[in-house]
């Protein structure tokens, strides 16, 4: 409806304006040992599937994203979380999407990461996924052919940064992700950062970890 366009107009002002800001605070000097651009005009990302060992640089960090739909009234939401390399909590984040498609949700899960972690002074992120549309989508450089404004800015991001790899996981070793997404299901519209690790989410995460699922 007309509340849920405005709401997502308003978001959508709201991002460009932390995007021009990451884009102005975050420059890179020199480049990553692992990149997913070649130039300026192609991103080429490496894809790892769940479960290969990937040994990366001392201050990436990992991104863990999700997005949720109430199939009651239609309402989207993406979250995620981030997290170091042994396994600690960063952060979490939720936001209301107002209505979109799944794959929109996704990907808006992890634009808001990206631009969280890049406000934050992290420059290296594995991205994980449980959407094979949204990796096929980033590796094959579908892109640039796209008209979604969403796809249009995580690639713009990634062209800019070039400190990113994409992993596919199954949807059992999301679960921390899907949590903080349903989270936010009251349909709060502004985003929400979590700093300490919400009760609901204590299980899955320690399930996760005594499997080894971000490994």
């Amino acid at each position: 409806g007309k509340k849920c366009r405005e709401e997502y107009v308003g978001q959508t002002k709201n991002r460009s304006r932390r995007e021009r800001s990451v884009s102005e605070n975050n420059k890179i000097d020199g480049l990553s040992k692992i990149q997913c651009g070649r130039n300026h005009n192609e991103v080429k990302l490496n894809v790892h599937a769940s479960g290969t060992r990937v040994f990366l640089p001392a201050n990436w960090v990992h991104l863990f994203t999700n997005g949720a739909v109430d199939r009651g009234s239609g309402a989207t939401f993406a979250g995620g979380r981030l997290r170091d390399q042994n396994r600690d909590w960063v952060l979490g984040y939720n936001y209301y999407l107002g209505k979109c498609v799944v794959f929109e949700a996704k990907l808006s899960g992890i634009l808001d990461g990206m631009l969280i972690l890049l406000s934050k002074g992290y420059n290296g992120v594995m991205i994980h996924t449980d959407n094979l549309e949204v990796v096929q989508a980033l590796q094959d450089n579908l892109l640039v052919k796209s008209s979604i404004t969403v796809l249009k800015r995580v690639q713009r991001i990634m062209r800019t940064e070039k400190q990113w790899l994409i992993r596919y996981v199954p949807i059992k070793d999301n679960q921390v992700a899907d949590y903080l997404a349903k989270l936010n299901l009251g349909g709060r519209t502004w985003l929400q950062v979590y700093d300490e690790v919400p009760h609901v989410t204590l299980d899955a995460l320690n399930q996760d970890k005594a499997k080894n699922a971000f490994d």
